[in-house]
């Protein structure tokens, strides 16, 4: 069940999604139609906890989130090792620093038109900095 339903959010998670598939040719052949429904799924989960640890400035949660998500994903996909579960993931996080960042940045530079919902991706550029999130160390 997808709980996110900002458009902008939408957008930018299939913007992630497409851009993950496009980097990575393998993932085509290790995620079945329902994988990838839950992956894109993840990516909005991924957006609430990231928003919530940018808001109360507190990393901790996201790097938890990150760790624990590790974990559930090496239980749940048996099939792939944890080397590339993990690389997976690196992949995904610096994607989705690098996506959330550029749209930040447009919004900031005044690069967006007011009816452009690609760019009004909820988070702000004071408090917690989107620049700071970093590609986690997994075990």
């Amino acid at each position: 069940m997808i709980t996110n339903s900002d458009p902008a959010h939408i957008a930018l998670a299939q913007r992630i999604f497409d851009r993950q598939f496009a980097e990575d040719p393998e993932l085509n052949r290790e995620m079945d139609d329902r994988r990838k429904q839950l992956m894109f799924q993840d990516i909005l989960y991924n957006f609430s906890f990231l928003s919530t640890a940018v808001k109360l400035e507190d990393e901790k949660i996201f790097s938890s989130y990150v760790l624990w998500l590790y974990e559930l994903l090496c239980n749940l996909m048996k099939d792939l090792d944890r080397d590339r579960i993990k690389d997976q993931m690196i992949s995904h996080y610096t994607i989705l620093k690098n996506s959330t960042a550029e749209f930040v940045l447009r919004r900031s530079a005044g690069l967006c038109r007011s009816n452009d919902r690609s760019c009004h991706t909820g988070y702000r550029t004071g408090g917690g900095q989107l620049s700071n999130i970093r590609c986690l160390p997994l075990r």
